[in-house]
């Protein structure tokens, strides 16, 4: 198979005739301070068949984790079902799901991979940053030369 879109976003959603609507694509999230919940945030995939995936099924899994750790915050479960498609028809396999209120407990990167059995088939990054202060600054009063040179 052949992962033809993978995204994180704002929101995802499929509409009739298995079409996927991706709103606000993003791969940095801002915090003041961790931990924190992230408010809801959307996935999406979709995953083209080829020739030797036709009339067979997978066991895929969608996980997010902290880089360099193998503890999950996320892991949801993908039953990957290909038919053998009538002539001319190309196989794909969508997926689109809403998640909220995931707690990331500290800054880095984090990533999501899609995994088929034990294998890691794609994956993509996202970052968690901290936010910059608005806290005013206080501004220094300069002379402006003009351009002149002295």
């Amino acid at each position: 198979m052949k992962v033809n879109i993978f995204a994180v976003a704002d929101s995802v959603a499929v509409y009739e005739q298995g079409k996927l609507v991706i709103v606000g694509t993003f791969d940095n999230i801002q915090a003041e301070k961790c931990p924190f919940a992230f408010r809801p945030f959307g996935v999406a995939l979709k995953l083209d068949a080829e020739r030797g995936d036709y009339g067979k099924s997978y066991k895929a899994r969608l996980v997010l984790r902290k880089i360099r750790t193998t503890k999950s915050l996320v892991e949801l479960q993908l039953p990957l079902n290909f038919p053998k498609p009538s002539q001319g028809k190309r196989i794909s396999g969508i997926f689109a799901a809403n998640l909220g209120g995931i707690i990331f407990d500290s800054f880095g990167q984090y990533v999501f991979e899609l995994r088929v059995g034990s294998k890691v088939v794609s994956s993509i990054n996202l970052n968690v940053i901290k936010s910059k202060s608005t806290k005013k600054v206080k501004s220094s009063k300069t002379k402006a030369t003009g351009g002149k040179n002295k």
